[in-house]
Order: C-alpha cells, then sequence, then structure tokens
C-alpha cells in the first residue's frame, strides 16, 4: 500500500474512532455508576469497560474476545491469532499505585 493509502486509511480509522468515543464514555460512565452506588466497582465492570472499547471503537467483534483463557481475564485472537492478552483490575486499582502496577504486570508477564 502507498504511503497516500496508510494516511488515508488511518483518517478513516481515526475519524471512526473520534464518532465513537463519546458513546464509548457515556457508557462506560453508566458502567461505573456501580462504584458510586457501593463505593466500588467489581473487576468485572473493567472487563466490560475493556470489551465496549474493543467492540464499539477499535473494530474488534467480540467474537474476537476470549474471557478467562488460562491466566488472562481477555484474550483478543483473529482466525486462531493471539494478538492481546488482558489482566483486568478493578477501576481504579491501579491509579496511582506504582506497586500495583508492577504487582499487576508481573501477573500479566505469568
Amino acid at each position: 500500500m502507498s504511503s497516500e493509502g496508510h494516511l488515508a486509511s488511518e483518517e478513516i480509522c481515526l475519524r471512526r474512532i473520534a464518532g465513537a468515543w463519546d458513546g464509548f464514555q457515556l457508557k462506560r460512565s453508566e458502567r461505573l455508576r456501580e462504584r458510586e452506588r457501593f463505593g466500588h466497582a467489581a473487576e468485572q465492570a473493567t472487563e466490560c469497560i475493556l470489551e465496549d472499547l474493543f467492540t464499539s471503537v477499535l473494530d474488534w467483534s467480540i467474537g474476537d474476545i476470549n474471557h478467562q483463557v488460562g491466566y488472562p481475564d481477555l484474550l483478543l485472537t483473529r482466525l486462531g491469532i493471539k494478538y492481546l492478552i488482558v489482566e483486568a483490575k478493578t477501576p481504579g486499582a491501579l491509579a496511582w499505585h506504582s506497586s500495583a502496577r508492577d504487582r499487576a504486570l508481573e501477573q500479566a508477564r505469568r
């Protein structure tokens, strides 16, 4: 593909992402209302938010998302090829906590 083709493809992708972003943010805030009601949100809320991000914003299909395969919380595959391994944590669990991020990265590496 020519550089012009890459640029055009990138522009189409960026427009699609920008068009889906507000809807994703609205749905994300709805999923986080659990935290407002009970003071916390489960790890599953994070998984749902990530699933929304991958499918509504980043153009993955629901069929590409695999839950709890081995150790990862989410595994994105296409045609049997593993593209992304995701270790989810409860919403806010990693914000400003470098030791928590380090433990999460170590868990993901295993």
